[in-house]
Protein backbone atom coordinates (compact mmCIF):
# COMPACT_ATOMS: atom_id res chain seq x y z
CA UNK A 1 0.00 0.00 0.00
CA UNK A 2 1.41 3.40 -1.01
CA UNK A 3 2.30 5.68 1.90
CA UNK A 4 0.61 9.06 1.95
CA UNK A 5 2.97 11.88 1.06
CA UNK A 6 4.77 14.07 3.55
CA UNK A 7 4.15 17.75 2.90
CA UNK A 8 7.31 19.12 1.37
CA UNK A 9 5.88 22.56 1.93
CA UNK A 10 6.33 25.66 -0.18
CA UNK A 11 8.10 28.79 0.99
CA UNK A 12 5.78 30.56 3.41
CA UNK A 13 6.79 34.21 3.56
CA UNK A 14 8.62 36.32 6.14
CA UNK A 15 9.69 39.95 5.89
CA UNK A 16 11.94 39.14 2.92
CA UNK A 17 9.21 37.25 1.12
CA UNK A 18 9.42 34.09 3.27
CA UNK A 19 6.92 33.21 6.01
CA UNK A 20 8.67 32.31 9.27
CA UNK A 21 8.38 28.79 10.65
CA UNK A 22 5.54 28.55 13.09
CA UNK A 23 3.34 30.98 11.16
CA UNK A 24 1.32 28.19 9.59
CA UNK A 25 -1.31 29.04 12.25
CA UNK A 26 -2.32 32.04 10.12
CA UNK A 27 -3.64 29.80 7.33
CA UNK A 28 -4.31 26.54 9.22
CA UNK A 29 -8.07 26.98 9.65
CA UNK A 30 -8.42 28.20 6.07
CA UNK A 31 -6.73 25.00 4.92
CA UNK A 32 -9.08 22.87 7.03
CA UNK A 33 -12.19 24.70 5.79
CA UNK A 34 -11.15 24.43 2.16
CA UNK A 35 -9.99 20.81 2.33
CA UNK A 36 -12.67 19.09 4.45
CA UNK A 37 -15.32 18.96 1.67
CA UNK A 38 -12.81 17.22 -0.63
CA UNK A 39 -12.17 14.25 1.65
CA UNK A 40 -15.66 12.94 2.09
CA UNK A 41 -16.50 14.91 5.21
CA UNK A 42 -13.77 13.29 7.33
CA UNK A 43 -12.54 15.39 10.22
CA UNK A 44 -9.23 17.13 9.50
CA UNK A 45 -6.84 18.42 12.18
CA UNK A 46 -3.72 20.56 11.90
CA UNK A 47 -1.25 20.42 14.79
CA UNK A 48 1.64 22.75 15.58
CA UNK A 49 5.22 21.74 16.44
CA UNK A 50 4.16 21.04 20.05
CA UNK A 51 1.46 18.58 19.04
CA UNK A 52 -1.39 20.98 19.87
CA UNK A 53 -4.40 21.02 17.54
CA UNK A 54 -4.54 24.58 16.16
CA UNK A 55 -7.21 24.05 13.50
CA UNK A 56 -9.88 21.41 13.00
CA UNK A 57 -13.19 20.72 11.32
CA UNK A 58 -14.25 19.61 14.83
CA UNK A 59 -13.91 22.90 16.72
CA UNK A 60 -14.15 21.19 20.13
CA UNK A 61 -10.75 19.56 19.55
CA UNK A 62 -8.88 22.84 19.00
CA UNK A 63 -6.39 23.46 21.78
CA UNK A 64 -6.04 19.82 22.84
CA UNK A 65 -2.83 17.75 22.75
CA UNK A 66 -2.50 15.04 20.07
CA UNK A 67 -0.15 12.18 21.01
CA UNK A 68 -0.13 10.86 17.46
CA UNK A 69 1.09 14.24 16.20
CA UNK A 70 3.86 14.19 18.82
CA UNK A 71 5.05 10.88 17.40
CA UNK A 72 4.95 12.20 13.86
CA UNK A 73 7.05 15.20 14.95
CA UNK A 74 9.59 12.90 16.58
CA UNK A 75 9.82 10.43 13.69
CA UNK A 76 9.24 12.87 10.81
CA UNK A 77 7.18 10.18 9.05
CA UNK A 78 3.43 9.47 8.63
CA UNK A 79 1.75 7.69 11.55
CA UNK A 80 -1.34 5.48 11.16
CA UNK A 81 -3.51 4.99 14.24
CA UNK A 82 -5.96 2.06 14.20
CA UNK A 83 -8.74 1.42 16.69
CA UNK A 84 -6.64 -1.06 18.66
CA UNK A 85 -3.82 1.51 18.94
CA UNK A 86 -5.88 4.21 20.68
CA UNK A 87 -4.76 3.33 24.24
CA UNK A 88 -1.21 4.22 23.20
CA UNK A 89 -2.27 7.63 21.82
CA UNK A 90 -4.07 9.73 24.46
CA UNK A 91 -6.07 12.56 22.90
CA UNK A 92 -6.00 10.90 19.47
CA UNK A 93 -8.54 9.11 17.29
CA UNK A 94 -7.94 6.55 14.56
CA UNK A 95 -6.68 8.03 11.33
CA UNK A 96 -3.57 9.02 9.39
CA UNK A 97 -1.24 11.86 10.41
CA UNK A 98 1.32 13.41 8.07
CA UNK A 99 4.31 15.68 8.80
CA UNK A 100 4.44 19.09 7.13
CA UNK A 101 8.07 19.48 6.06
CA UNK A 102 9.78 22.48 4.48
CA UNK A 103 13.47 22.51 3.58
CA UNK A 104 14.20 19.76 6.07
CA UNK A 105 12.27 21.37 8.94
CA UNK A 106 8.94 20.14 10.30
CA UNK A 107 6.32 22.93 10.38
CA UNK A 108 3.53 20.86 11.89
CA UNK A 109 1.25 17.88 11.33
CA UNK A 110 -1.98 17.30 9.44
CA UNK A 111 -4.33 14.45 10.28
CA UNK A 112 -7.44 12.91 8.76
CA UNK A 113 -9.78 10.82 10.94
CA UNK A 114 -11.08 7.40 10.01
CA UNK A 115 -9.97 3.80 9.60
CA UNK A 116 -6.50 4.15 7.99
CA UNK A 117 -7.26 1.35 5.54
CA UNK A 118 -10.29 3.30 4.33
CA UNK A 119 -8.94 6.87 4.31
CA UNK A 120 -5.62 6.15 2.56
CA UNK A 121 -6.81 7.64 -0.74
CA UNK A 122 -8.26 10.67 1.02
CA UNK A 123 -4.93 11.18 2.83
CA UNK A 124 -3.08 11.18 -0.50
CA UNK A 125 -5.55 13.72 -1.88
CA UNK A 126 -5.18 15.79 1.28
CA UNK A 127 -1.40 15.94 0.92
CA UNK A 128 -1.56 17.03 -2.72
CA UNK A 129 -4.31 19.60 -2.18
CA UNK A 130 -2.78 21.25 0.86
CA UNK A 131 0.56 21.51 -0.91
CA UNK A 132 -1.13 23.38 -3.75
CA UNK A 133 -3.08 25.52 -1.31
CA UNK A 134 0.06 26.61 0.50
CA UNK A 135 1.82 27.34 -2.79
CA UNK A 136 -1.02 29.68 -3.73
CA UNK A 137 -1.05 31.25 -0.28
CA UNK A 138 2.69 31.80 -0.57
CA UNK A 139 2.36 33.47 -3.98
CA UNK A 140 -0.56 35.61 -2.82
CA UNK A 141 1.33 36.74 0.28
CA UNK A 142 4.42 37.64 -1.73
CA UNK A 143 2.22 39.60 -4.15
CA UNK A 144 0.51 41.36 -1.25
CA UNK A 145 3.84 42.33 0.30
CA UNK A 146 5.10 43.77 -2.97
CA UNK A 147 1.85 45.65 -3.50
CA UNK A 148 2.03 47.17 -0.02
CA UNK A 149 5.64 48.17 -0.61
CA UNK A 150 4.77 49.82 -3.93
CA UNK A 151 1.86 51.69 -2.35
CA UNK A 152 4.04 52.86 0.53
CA UNK A 153 6.71 54.16 -1.84
CA UNK A 154 4.12 55.86 -4.05
CA UNK A 155 2.68 57.68 -1.04
CA UNK A 156 6.14 58.95 -0.15
CA UNK A 157 6.87 59.91 -3.74
CA UNK A 158 3.63 61.85 -4.04
CA UNK A 159 4.15 63.58 -0.69
CA UNK A 160 7.11 65.45 -2.17
CA UNK A 161 9.39 64.53 0.74
CA UNK A 162 11.13 61.40 -0.54
CA UNK A 163 14.67 61.40 -1.87
CA UNK A 164 15.93 59.09 -4.61
CA UNK A 165 18.19 57.33 -2.13
CA UNK A 166 15.10 56.21 -0.18
CA UNK A 167 14.26 53.60 -2.82
CA UNK A 168 17.78 52.71 -3.89
CA UNK A 169 17.73 49.42 -1.96
CA UNK A 170 14.08 48.55 -2.50
CA UNK A 171 13.25 45.46 -4.62
CA UNK A 172 11.40 47.71 -7.06
CA UNK A 173 12.32 49.72 -10.18
CA UNK A 174 14.84 52.52 -9.66
CA UNK A 175 13.64 56.07 -10.30
CA UNK A 176 14.84 57.28 -13.72
CA UNK A 177 14.12 60.93 -14.33
CA UNK A 178 12.54 62.68 -16.11
CA UNK A 179 9.26 60.94 -15.21
CA UNK A 180 5.54 61.65 -15.49
CA UNK A 181 2.64 60.48 -13.35
CA UNK A 182 -0.39 58.88 -15.00
CA UNK A 183 -3.74 58.51 -13.20
CA UNK A 184 -6.42 56.04 -14.33
CA UNK A 185 -9.85 55.82 -12.79
CA UNK A 186 -13.31 54.51 -13.52
CA UNK A 187 -16.50 56.37 -12.68
CA UNK A 188 -18.31 54.00 -10.32
CA UNK A 189 -20.12 55.29 -7.18
CA UNK A 190 -19.59 52.11 -5.13
CA UNK A 191 -16.11 52.25 -3.57
CA UNK A 192 -15.54 48.49 -3.30
CA UNK A 193 -16.75 47.83 -6.84
CA UNK A 194 -14.50 50.62 -8.09
CA UNK A 195 -11.42 49.12 -6.38
CA UNK A 196 -12.27 45.73 -7.87
CA UNK A 197 -12.48 47.31 -11.33
CA UNK A 198 -9.13 49.06 -10.82
CA UNK A 199 -7.57 45.72 -9.82
CA UNK A 200 -8.80 44.20 -13.07
CA UNK A 201 -7.46 47.18 -15.04
CA UNK A 202 -4.03 46.73 -13.41
CA UNK A 203 -3.98 43.00 -14.23
CA UNK A 204 -4.93 43.62 -17.86
CA UNK A 205 -2.31 46.33 -18.40
CA UNK A 206 0.39 44.15 -16.82
CA UNK A 207 -0.61 41.22 -19.02
CA UNK A 208 -0.43 43.39 -22.15
CA UNK A 209 2.93 44.88 -21.19
CA UNK A 210 1.51 48.39 -20.92
CA UNK A 211 2.69 48.41 -17.30
CA UNK A 212 6.27 47.17 -17.05
CA UNK A 213 6.88 45.84 -13.53
CA UNK A 214 10.65 45.97 -14.18
CA UNK A 215 10.69 49.70 -14.93
CA UNK A 216 7.45 51.37 -13.83
CA UNK A 217 6.27 52.32 -10.37
CA UNK A 218 2.54 51.62 -10.10
CA UNK A 219 -0.22 50.98 -7.60
CA UNK A 220 -3.79 51.77 -6.54
CA UNK A 221 -4.12 54.79 -4.26
CA UNK A 222 -6.90 57.31 -3.60
CA UNK A 223 -9.38 55.31 -5.72
CA UNK A 224 -7.17 55.55 -8.82
CA UNK A 225 -4.47 53.46 -10.48
CA UNK A 226 -1.22 55.43 -10.77
CA UNK A 227 1.70 54.69 -13.08
CA UNK A 228 4.99 56.56 -12.77
CA UNK A 229 6.96 56.09 -15.98
CA UNK A 230 10.22 57.30 -17.48
CA UNK A 231 9.22 60.02 -20.00
CA UNK A 232 11.19 58.63 -23.02
CA UNK A 233 9.17 55.40 -22.68
CA UNK A 234 5.89 57.23 -23.19
CA UNK A 235 6.20 57.69 -26.94
CA UNK A 236 5.85 61.45 -26.43
CA UNK A 237 3.18 61.12 -23.78
CA UNK A 238 -0.17 61.20 -25.53
CA UNK A 239 0.22 58.07 -27.64
CA UNK A 240 1.04 55.98 -24.56
CA UNK A 241 -2.04 56.98 -22.59
CA UNK A 242 -4.15 56.44 -25.72
CA UNK A 243 -2.75 52.91 -25.89
CA UNK A 244 -3.76 52.41 -22.26
CA UNK A 245 -7.24 53.78 -22.93
CA UNK A 246 -7.81 51.74 -26.10
CA UNK A 247 -6.68 48.50 -24.42
CA UNK A 248 -9.06 49.05 -21.50
CA UNK A 249 -12.04 50.14 -23.64
CA UNK A 250 -11.59 47.12 -25.88
CA UNK A 251 -11.97 44.86 -22.85
CA UNK A 252 -14.43 46.85 -20.70
CA UNK A 253 -17.41 49.13 -21.33
CA UNK A 254 -16.69 51.23 -18.24
CA UNK A 255 -16.45 55.03 -18.17
CA UNK A 256 -12.68 55.38 -17.89
CA UNK A 257 -10.60 58.52 -17.46
CA UNK A 258 -6.82 58.60 -18.00
CA UNK A 259 -4.74 61.71 -17.33
CA UNK A 260 -1.05 62.50 -17.32
CA UNK A 261 0.68 65.11 -15.19
CA UNK A 262 3.64 67.27 -16.07
CA UNK A 263 7.23 66.12 -16.33
CA UNK A 264 9.15 65.66 -13.08
CA UNK A 265 12.89 66.28 -13.18
CA UNK A 266 13.36 65.05 -9.61
CA UNK A 267 11.53 63.69 -6.57
CA UNK A 268 10.36 67.15 -5.54
CA UNK A 269 8.41 67.47 -8.82
CA UNK A 270 6.54 64.14 -8.54
CA UNK A 271 4.03 65.53 -6.06
CA UNK A 272 3.00 68.24 -8.55
CA UNK A 273 2.78 65.77 -11.44
CA UNK A 274 0.62 63.50 -9.25
CA UNK A 275 -1.71 66.37 -8.30
CA UNK A 276 -2.13 67.41 -11.94
CA UNK A 277 -2.87 63.87 -13.14
CA UNK A 278 -5.29 63.20 -10.29
CA UNK A 279 -7.17 66.49 -10.78
CA UNK A 280 -7.47 66.11 -14.55
CA UNK A 281 -8.99 62.64 -14.12
CA UNK A 282 -11.82 64.11 -12.10
CA UNK A 283 -12.24 67.34 -14.06
CA UNK A 284 -12.10 66.10 -17.63
CA UNK A 285 -14.30 63.03 -17.46
CA UNK A 286 -13.97 60.03 -19.76
CA UNK A 287 -11.11 59.88 -22.25
CA UNK A 288 -7.41 60.83 -22.35
CA UNK A 289 -6.06 64.11 -20.99
CA UNK A 290 -2.57 65.61 -20.89
CA UNK A 291 -1.58 68.58 -18.73
CA UNK A 292 0.73 69.70 -21.54
CA UNK A 293 -2.30 70.45 -23.71
CA UNK A 294 -3.57 74.02 -23.43
CA UNK A 295 -7.19 73.03 -22.85
CA UNK A 296 -6.22 70.75 -19.98
CA UNK A 297 -4.01 73.47 -18.53
CA UNK A 298 -6.91 75.94 -18.53
CA UNK A 299 -9.22 73.45 -16.84
CA UNK A 300 -6.57 72.69 -14.23
CA UNK A 301 -5.86 76.38 -13.55
CA UNK A 302 -9.55 77.15 -13.24
CA UNK A 303 -10.05 74.15 -10.96
CA UNK A 304 -7.51 75.62 -8.53
CA UNK A 305 -10.30 78.04 -7.59
CA UNK A 306 -12.53 75.26 -6.39
CA UNK A 307 -11.48 75.41 -2.73
CA UNK A 308 -14.25 77.67 -1.49
CA UNK A 309 -14.51 79.93 -4.53
CA UNK A 310 -16.57 77.59 -6.70
CA UNK A 311 -18.76 76.73 -3.72
CA UNK A 312 -19.42 80.40 -3.09
CA UNK A 313 -20.00 81.67 -6.63
CA UNK A 314 -20.90 78.67 -8.81
CA UNK A 315 -22.82 76.36 -6.45
CA UNK A 316 -25.81 78.76 -6.10
CA UNK A 317 -26.01 79.13 -9.88
CA UNK A 318 -25.82 75.36 -10.33
CA UNK A 319 -28.62 74.96 -7.79
CA UNK A 320 -30.76 77.44 -9.72
CA UNK A 321 -30.20 75.49 -12.94
CA UNK A 322 -31.08 72.22 -11.21
CA UNK A 323 -34.34 73.69 -9.98
CA UNK A 324 -35.10 75.17 -13.39
CA UNK A 325 -34.42 72.03 -15.44
CA UNK A 326 -35.06 69.24 -12.96
CA UNK A 327 -34.68 65.82 -14.61
CA UNK A 328 -33.30 67.43 -17.80
CA UNK A 329 -29.98 68.23 -16.11
CA UNK A 330 -28.10 65.48 -17.99
CA UNK A 331 -28.71 66.87 -21.48
CA UNK A 332 -28.19 70.36 -20.10
CA UNK A 333 -24.64 69.46 -19.01
CA UNK A 334 -24.06 67.72 -22.35
CA UNK A 335 -25.04 70.99 -24.06
CA UNK A 336 -22.63 73.08 -21.97
CA UNK A 337 -19.89 70.50 -22.49
CA UNK A 338 -20.26 70.48 -26.30
CA UNK A 339 -20.48 74.29 -26.42
CA UNK A 340 -17.26 74.68 -24.39
CA UNK A 341 -15.33 71.94 -26.19
CA UNK A 342 -16.31 73.41 -29.60
CA UNK A 343 -14.76 76.72 -28.56
CA UNK A 344 -18.21 78.32 -28.15
CA UNK A 345 -19.14 77.76 -31.80
CA UNK A 346 -22.92 77.36 -32.01
CA UNK A 347 -22.77 75.60 -35.38
CA UNK A 348 -20.08 73.07 -34.33
CA UNK A 349 -21.75 72.33 -30.98
CA UNK A 350 -25.16 71.83 -32.64
CA UNK A 351 -23.61 69.41 -35.16
CA UNK A 352 -21.88 67.55 -32.36
CA UNK A 353 -25.18 67.12 -30.49
CA UNK A 354 -27.18 66.47 -33.70
CA UNK A 355 -29.63 69.28 -32.90
CA UNK A 356 -30.68 72.49 -34.67
CA UNK A 357 -28.66 75.64 -33.96
CA UNK A 358 -31.78 77.36 -32.62
CA UNK A 359 -32.30 74.54 -30.13
CA UNK A 360 -28.75 74.92 -28.85
CA UNK A 361 -29.10 78.71 -28.62
CA UNK A 362 -32.35 78.31 -26.67
CA UNK A 363 -30.69 75.98 -24.17
CA UNK A 364 -27.63 78.22 -23.66
CA UNK A 365 -29.81 81.32 -23.22
CA UNK A 366 -31.98 79.46 -20.72
CA UNK A 367 -28.91 78.38 -18.75
CA UNK A 368 -27.46 81.89 -18.73
CA UNK A 369 -30.82 83.30 -17.67
CA UNK A 370 -31.03 80.93 -14.70
CA UNK A 371 -27.46 81.90 -13.81
CA UNK A 372 -28.44 85.58 -13.94
CA UNK A 373 -25.82 86.27 -16.61
CA UNK A 374 -27.81 86.85 -19.82
CA UNK A 375 -26.69 90.50 -20.00
CA UNK A 376 -22.98 89.87 -19.37
CA UNK A 377 -20.20 90.18 -21.96
CA UNK A 378 -19.30 87.17 -24.07
CA UNK A 379 -16.00 86.40 -22.32
CA UNK A 380 -17.65 86.46 -18.88
CA UNK A 381 -20.45 84.18 -20.05
CA UNK A 382 -17.96 81.71 -21.52
CA UNK A 383 -15.76 81.83 -18.42
CA UNK A 384 -18.66 81.11 -16.07
CA UNK A 385 -19.98 78.32 -18.30
CA UNK A 386 -16.55 76.64 -18.05
CA UNK A 387 -16.58 77.09 -14.28
CA UNK A 388 -20.07 75.56 -14.18
CA UNK A 389 -18.79 72.55 -16.13
CA UNK A 390 -15.77 72.20 -13.80
CA UNK A 391 -18.04 72.41 -10.77
CA UNK A 392 -20.33 69.70 -12.14
CA UNK A 393 -17.43 67.38 -13.03
CA UNK A 394 -15.81 67.96 -9.67
CA UNK A 395 -19.11 67.17 -7.93
CA UNK A 396 -19.56 64.03 -10.02
CA UNK A 397 -15.96 63.00 -9.40
CA UNK A 398 -16.35 63.25 -5.63
CA UNK A 399 -19.39 60.99 -5.87
CA UNK A 400 -17.68 58.49 -8.17
CA UNK A 401 -14.12 58.19 -6.82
Amino acid sequence: MKSPPCWEGPKLTDGDGQMKLGQIESVAQEIVNATAPLVGGHTINIMDTKGIIIASSDSERIGSFHQGAAEVLAQRTPVRIFQQDLPRYPGSKEGINLPIIKEGQVLGVVGILGDPSQVEAAANLLGVYVGLYLEQANAAQKSSLRRELRQSLLRRMFSGTMEESAVAGAPLPALRFPMRVIALTVFQPDHFQRIHMLDRMEELLLAKGLIDSRQDMYGILEDALFIVRHTPQMFHGKSYIENLYNALKKEYSWEISISIGGEAQGCEDLAQSHQEAKSLCRLCGEGCHDIQQSQSQILYLMSCLREGVLERFIAPRFQAIQEGFGEDLQWLIATVEAYCECQFSVAKAADCLHIHKNTLLYRIRKILSLMGMEEEQGFIKEYFLKLLLIYYRDLKGKQSF
